[in-house]
């Protein structure tokens, strides 16, 4: 989680690690860390590298060792323009994705026990997910951010698993959306400073 769920009063950049250093500005391609399989967390949340991709109308995550799953649909009248995915801390995966501009978030919802899809705002831009810490040993503590530029707003905003992603925190204001220089959320990921690190371009 956030710490006060603000920004570092000084800005402290650092390379992104893990599979997320292999994200900048991929749109239908993805890459995560995660378990040894769907909803095993048996060998840690960093066992293998994940790479999700859109393919024959499916966004498809698959593991090093070959674990395919098929997270979701695409009918062909739609048109898909971004998507992201993490695990949560029971190696579940989540995923946000546009289509036809809105976004869609696909996750595992604890009150109905299973996977559901939430329609998000019209103002939700270039959103991203990640779980902030991977780390065993913080793993009670950790949260999936979804983070995302509000457009109407003008700001960079972060929603968090342990609220069900329903409230939206700002992070920065004042960003800039107009037309011929939409700034874009371009990849959300762990420094090797132990930083979460949000990449705007």
């Amino acid at each position: 989680m956030l710490p006060e769920g603000i920004l570092s009063t000084f800005n402290i950049p650092s390379p992104i690690i893990g599979a997320r250093a292999k994200t900048v500005d991929l749109s239908l391609e993805d890459f995560e860390d995660g378990g040894i399989d769907i909803s095993d967390p048996s060998e840690g949340l960093d066992y293998q590298e994940w790479k999700g991709e859109f393919v024959d109308q499916k966004i498809t995550i698959t593991g090093e060792n070959g674990n395919t799953f098929d997270l979701v649909t695409i009918t062909e009248s739609e048109s898909l323009t971004d998507f992201s995915f993490a695990f949560d801390q029971n190696n579940r995966p989540t995923l946000i994705y546009v289509v036809d501009e809105i976004s869609y978030l696909l996750f595992y919802d604890t009150l109905i026990e299973d996977y559901n899809t939430v329609q998000q705002a019209d103002s939700m831009y270039s959103p991203k997910l990640f779980l902030d810490d991977k780390r065993s040993l913080n793993i009670s503590n950790s949260d999936i951010i979804l983070a995302y530029i509000n457009y109407d707003n003008k700001s960079l905003c972060y929603r968090q698993q342990r609220d069900r992603y329903l409230i939206e925190y700002v992070l920065v204001t004042e960003i800039d959306v107009s037309l011929d220089g939409v700034s874009r959320l371009v990849r959300l990921g762990m420094g090797r400073n132990l930083r979460l690190q949000f990449v705007l371009y």
